[in-house]
């Protein structure tokens, strides 16, 4: 139970210092989505409501694994659920800097 009681006072410590700000990482969210949707290699890119950005890689293109192989040797983590659906996440380490750079490391790979 120690360890629930550790999680327990993360998530009270974010409630009482971060909400207000999590709409910065909506924001940011957003902005990722609008810049993929106009990348050749991305199908479809889901409704984004939070700072969580879903999108699935057309058929043909490179695989989810190594999309993010590549976005990873240029120091960009996203994640792959499948061989197309692929997820990116923006959260309080993540900046304006950050988010151009997430999208100009994409543009070359996704086209």
């Amino acid at each position: 139970m120690r360890q629930s009681g550790i999680v327990a006072a993360m998530a009270l410590y974010a409630l009482e210092h971060h909400v207000e700000r999590l709409a910065d990482d909506h924001v940011r969210a957003r902005y990722i989505a609008t810049a993929l949707v106009d990348m050749a290699m991305v199908a479809n890119v889901e409704p984004v409501d939070t700072n969580i950005i879903v999108f699935d890689l057309a058929e043909g293109s490179l695989t989810g694994p190594q999309l993010v192989a590549s976005a990873d040797t240029a120091g960009v983590q996203i994640g792959s659920f499948t061989d197309r659906r692929c997820r990116i996440v923006t959260h309080l380490d993540v900046d304006d800097g950050d988010v151009e750079r997430l999208i100009e490391v994409l543009k070359p790979i996704l086209g």
